[in-house]
């Protein structure tokens, strides 16, 4: 997201994104796109900040419940070291580094916005490395990679038999 037309779109942004999606959103995504909206605000928005800071705080703790859930579920399904990735991704990544330092800068009254943009800068960048690296992992182990459907034009069975049970309740 570019500095220009950041303050107008804050809001629109998010809606946006949520009504496109259809309400099939990742978590992780959603935690993330809240998180680093409350460190742009800081550096380069901060007329927006005490709005953003206060949504971030009221969903946060709902988005990394609903994150923990999706964890312990995807753990059950994984036989590698891919549980404690998750695991690892969660406790460790989310929960005690990224948002208690969020929180930490946010609730002190003199984090200065260049701190801010230096914590936004490192911190988006790697959000989005771990995020992807995790999924792509999953995926990989899963049997869900481009490469790995294009092998095997079929299903996987037990994927397809989870997913119709979803599939079916909606439609």
């Amino acid at each position: 997201m570019g500095r220009e037309g950041f303050e107008p779109g804050i809001k629109s942004c998010s809606q946006a994104s949520r009504q496109s999606s259809g309400g099939g959103r990742i978590a992780v995504w959603d935690f993330q796109e809240k998180a680093l909206a409350v460190s742009y605000a800081g550096w380069l928005s901060p007329g927006h900040f005490k709005d953003v800071w206060e949504a971030y705080d009221r969903e946060s703790f709902a988005l990394l419940a609903r994150i923990g859930s999706q964890v312990s579920i995807a753990q059950t399904l994984f036989s590698s070291d891919t549980p404690e990735r998750l695991d690892d991704f969660y406790w460790n990544w989310l929960v005690k580094a990224f948002d208690i330092q969020l929180s930490s800068r946010a609730r002190n009254p003199k984090t200065t916005r260049a701190q801010w943009g230096d914590w936004h800068e490192r911190m988006n960048v790697e959000a989005q490395a771990r995020a992807a690296r995790l999924l792509r992992v999953a995926a990989r182990e899963a049997g869900l990679t481009y490469e790995q459907r294009r092998e095997h034009p079929e299903p996987v069975s037990w994927f397809t038999r989870f997913k119709s049970r979803f599939v079916s309740k909606r439609a």
